[in-house]
């Protein structure tokens, strides 16, 4: 009985997961890193995510944090729509799975943080709400998208220093912070 129910359970998580229609989310960009469909960040910004994450990679293992911007879901909810991103997009590296991807959907004042399943034992759902809590809600509230996540970002940089031993937050010029797949997130109020 209990492997009847797992098999049910197994296959509706399959339909769940193929109900989402795959032309919803936005392709890649030429850069990967970041997506800025909404047209929020600072062309400072931007480069700052691009530059970084070179470093990121070499230095911790292929790790990255991937950062897209949209004005709305189409119909997705945040976790869902950032969940299919980062598996269709292979955020992190493949054998750690230790990637990033922080969602905005300004025009629906929403936002999720996902993580591959190879580090969320350190970065707890816990920790992920007190970073976007310290770091990133209120700019986001205020429509300051690029201060919130220019913020957001250097926090998780030093967390991936902390976690690796590494120093790719010190060639950072800005910013300041403490220091599978797995829906990591916190989606506000």
């Amino acid at each position: 009985m209990k492997k009847r129910i797992a098999a049910l359970l197994t296959i509706a998580a399959v339909l769940a997961l193929l109900a989402i229609p795959a032309a919803a989310v936005v392709d890649k960009s030429d850069s990967f890193y970041v997506a800025d469909y909404a047209d929020v960040l600072s062309t400072t910004t931007e480069q700052e995510i691009i530059s970084t994450n070179g470093s990121l990679e070499n230095d911790c293992d292929g790790a990255q944090i991937v950062v897209v911007t949209v004005q709305y879901l189409d119909g997705l909810t945040s976790e869902e729509y950032a969940g299919q991103l980062f598996n269709d997009w292979g955020v992190g590296s493949a054998t750690e799975n230790n990637g990033i991807l922080l969602l905005l959907a300004t025009g629906e004042g929403k936002a999720w943080l996902t993580t591959g399943a190879g580090i969320t034992g350190s970065l707890t759902d816990s920790t992920v709400e007190t970073y976007l809590n310290k770091y990133f809600w209120d700019d986001f509230d205020d429509g300051d998208y690029d201060t919130a996540v220019t913020n957001l970002f250097n926090a998780l940089v030093k967390w991936y220093d902390s976690y690796y031993g590494t120093s790719v937050s010190g060639s950072q010029q800005s910013g300041s912070a403490d220091n599978g797949y797995y829906n990591n997130g916190y989606d506000g109020y």
